[in-house]
C-alpha cells in the first residue's frame, strides 16, 4: 500500500459534494480534479547540509554530575520500513521540566528538536531517544516545530540517525508565526526555503526518510502569534472558519511555491497533511456539520475555490493547487479521546464524506486508560490500519511529557544527568531581530512515569521491546516503573 508509493483510490463521493457547492465549485473541480487521485512516490534521496552559524552562547555550559552506566547499548542499524500502517511517536522532549517546575526553563529551550545540537538527546552516542523509539517498533517520528524555529543549525543528521534504526520522519511546522489577517504565505514560504537547505532536500529531492510534512498543528486556534501585534481573533463561527481556512490556503501556497522556487520537481515530493484539532465545527461551505472532521471538508472547499476564505493565490496557479492536493494530501485528526471513541465519531462515518483519502491519527493521548486499554487500542488501530482501508494509523502524544505534572509523555526527566551532562550548542533565531541564541541546557536521564504504563503497551502491541539506554537507574527517592 505504502513502501514507495501512496496509491489512493477514487474519491467516490466527492464530486457530488462539490457540485452541491454551485457551479463555480464544480467547474474547478471538474477542471483540476477530474474526480480521482493519482499515485503519488513518497522517497526521494540524499540528504543535504546547511551552513552554521558560529554560536553565541548566553549562559556558560552547566557542570555535569554523575550518571549511571548507559544500557543497553545504541539500537542497531535496520532498514527502513514501510510507512503504513503508521506506528509513530511524536518526538517531545525538552530539557527542562517547565515553567512552573524548573525555573530555568524561562526563557524556554528552542523547540527546534531536529538541529545538530540536540544530538546528545537523540544520537547514538548520546541518550539515544530514536533508538529507544525504534526498539518499541515504531515506524515514525513526528517532530512538531521543524520549520519556522529557525536554529540554522544542520537537520541531515537528525534525519539520518533516524532512517539508520527504521524510523520515518514527519517534520511540522511551527504554527505560530507571522500571519497578518491570518495570510501565513511569507512566513511558511521563507522557513521551508531555510529548513530545505539544511539537510531536508538535496540534489532537489527530500530526504528518503521524510515521507509526509505536517503543514500546520491546529489552525483552527488561530493562534498566530509570532508577532508583536497578532491578528485580532473573530469572535464569530462564520469568521473563525475563513480565518483558519485562509492561513490553511496561504500556508500552502508558501510551501508548494518554496517548492517550486528550490527545484522539487517530479514524483519525489513528500505528502502534505494538516492536524486538526479535535473540536465539533461546521466546515467554512456547511457541508460539515458539527463534527470533529470539519477540516477535511474545508480543504476541499478552500482548495476548489480560495476566494471562500478571501484568499488570493499568490505563488501557483489554481491548477497547481488542486494537482498537489489531489496527488498529495492526507487527512488527520488530533484527538484526546480512546480508539473506541473515535471510531464511533470518526471512523465509522469517514467513509460515507470522504471515500478512500487516507487519514491518520495525528496525536493520540489515551492518558487516562489503563495498560491493558492502551495496548488493546495500540493493537485494535493497528489492525484497522492494516486493513487496506483509508485508516493509515497512530501518532502517540508524546515521547516525553512536556508538563508538570506529568500527564501525558512517556518518559519524564530525572534528575541525575546522563552523559557528558550536557546538549549541544543548541539555537533559535528571534522572530524579531532575527539573530540566533544559543546555548548549552543539561541533559537528564529519562523516568518513567505513566501509570498506563504506554512504552510497556506500546511495545506489546507493536511487537516491540522496552529498552533504554537513557534511563535513569532505580534508587530509593526516583523508581523506574518497569
Amino acid at each position: 500500500f505504502w513502501l514507495k508509493k501512496l496509491r489512493i483510490k477514487p474519491r467516490r463521493s466527492l464530486e457530488g459534494r462539490v457540485e452541491a457547492m454551485g457551479p463555480t465549485y464544480f467547474h474547478l473541480f471538474s477542471l483540476a480534479f477530474g474526480g480521482s487521485f493519482v499515485s503519488l512516490t513518497l522517497q526521494g534521496c540524499g540528504g543535504g547540509g546547511g551552513t552554521t552559524p558560529a554560536p553565541t552562547p548566553s549562559t556558560p555550559a552547566p557542570t555535569a554530575s554523575p550518571t549511571p552506566s548507559p544500557t543497553p547499548g545504541p539500537a542497531p542499524v535496520k532498514p527502513l520500513p514501510s510507512f503504513v500502517p503508521i506506528k509513530a511517536v511524536s518526538y517531545v522532549s525538552p530539557p527542562c521540566k517547565g515553567l512552573d517546575a524548573d525555573p530555568s526553563c524561562s526563557p524556554p529551550p528552542p523547540a527546534d528538536l531536529v538541529q545538530v545540537g540536540y544530538e546528545n538527546q537523540w544520537g547514538e552516542s548520546g541518550r539515544d531517544d530514536l533508538g529507544t523509539i525504534s526498539r518499541l517498533n515504531a515506524n515514525a517520528v513526528r517532530v512538531m516545530e521543524a520549520f519556522g524555529r529557525e536554529s540554522h543549525h544542520s537537520h541531515k543528521e537528525f534525519l539520518d540517525r533516524a532512517q539508520s534504526v527504521g524510523l520515518h520522519v514527519m517534520p511540522g511546522f511551527t504554527t505560530d508565526m507571522v500571519c497578518d489577517d491570518f495570510d501565513c504565505y511569507q512566513s511558511w514560504y521563507d522557513a521551508a526555503t531555510v529548513a530545505f537547505k539544511l539537510g531536508y532536500i538535496s540534489g532537489q529531492k527530500w530526504h528518503t526518510a521524510i515521507p509526509m510534512i505536517v503543514l500546520m498543528n491546529e489552525p483552527n486556534t488561530l493562534n498566530f502569534e509570532g508577532t508583536i501585534k497578532p491578528p485580532v481573533k473573530p469572535t464569530n463561527a462564520a469568521d473563525k472558519a475563513v480565518a483558519r481556512v485562509k492561513a490553511a490556503l496561504s500556508a500552502l501556497d508558501g510551501f508548494l511555491t518554496a517548492e517550486k522556487d528550490f527545484g522539487v520537481t517530479g514524483t519525489d515530493k513528500v505528502n502534505i497533511t494538516i492536524a486538526w484539532g479535535w473540536e465539533s465545527l461546521d466546515s467554512i461551505d456547511n457541508v460539515i456539520i458539527d463534527k470533529t472532521f470539519y477540516g477535511f471538508q474545508d480543504m476541499i472547499a478552500g482548495v476548489a475555490n480560495p476566494s471562500i476564505a478571501g484568499y488570493t493565490l499568490k505563488g501557483v496557479t489554481q491548477d497547481e493547487l488542486m494537482d498537489n492536493y489531489r496527488s498529495r494530501w492526507t487527512n488527520s485528526l488530533n484527538s484526546p479521546s480512546n480508539w473506541h471513541f473515535i471510531q464511533t465519531t470518526v471512523d465509522n462515518e469517514y467513509n460515507q464524506y470522504f471515500g478512500d483519502v487516507p487519514w491518520f491519527l495525528s496525536s493520540f493521548v489515551g492518558n487516562d486508560l489503563s495498560q491493558d486499554d492502551m495496548e488493546k487500542d495500540f493493537s485494535d488501530t493497528l489492525s484497522e490500519a492494516s486493513g487496506g482501508g483509508p485508516f493509515l494509523g497512530v501518532t502517540f502524544k508524546e515521547f516525553q511529557t512536556t508538563y508538570e505534572p506529568e500527564f501525558s509523555g512517556m518518559f519524564g526527566l530525572g534528575t541525575a544527568t546522563f552523559g557528558n551532562g550536557t546538549t549541544g550548542y543548541v539555537c533559535q533565531e528571534d522572530v524579531i531581530r532575527h539573530t540566533p541564541v544559543c546555548e548549552r541546557w543539561k541533559l537528564f536521564c529519562l523516568t518513567s512515569t505513566t501509570q498506563s504504563r504506554t512504552p510497556q503497551a506500546m511495545a506489546s502491541a507493536w511487537g516491540g521491546s522496552f529498552e533504554s539506554r537513557g534511563l535513569c537507574a532505580p534508587s530509593k527517592s526516583e523508581q523506574v516503573i518497569v
